[in-house]
């Protein structure tokens, strides 16, 4: 079953709170990040599951959010090395843009 997640308001909200998330993340050390994304990954299975998704569908959930953050993270760290300024939603933007992909739907099929 595919998921609906442009409808899905505990989604949307999750994706709204990810430049936070980065912004707290990024003043971490690497080793406490990699802590920090495995704590956020548990964090957004137990969302999925608790607003009814089955254990497929949470583990999709889970990983198109841990998805966004991570990318979201990593333009972030790259923007901030290169001295750029950038918007904290930007990057943000660019992930959730790929959402409308079929590519990056089959990327989390295939990585579930």
């Amino acid at each position: 079953m595919a998921l609906n997640l442009k409808d899905d308001a505990v989604f949307s909200t999750a994706v709204d709170g990810l430049p936070r998330v980065v912004e707290l993340i990024n003043t971490l050390s690497r080793e406490k990040r990699l802590l920090a994304l495995a704590a956020a990954r548990q964090s957004y299975l137990q969302t999925a599951q608790a607003v009814g998704y089955g254990e497929s569908d949470a583990k999709q959930w889970a990983s198109t959010v841990i998805s966004l953050l991570e990318i979201a993270s990593l333009a972030s760290e790259r923007a901030a090395q290169s001295g750029l300024l950038q918007p904290k939603s930007s990057a943000l933007d660019q992930a959730e843009q790929s959402l409308d992909s079929d590519d990056f739907h089959r990327a989390q099929v295939a990585a579930d």
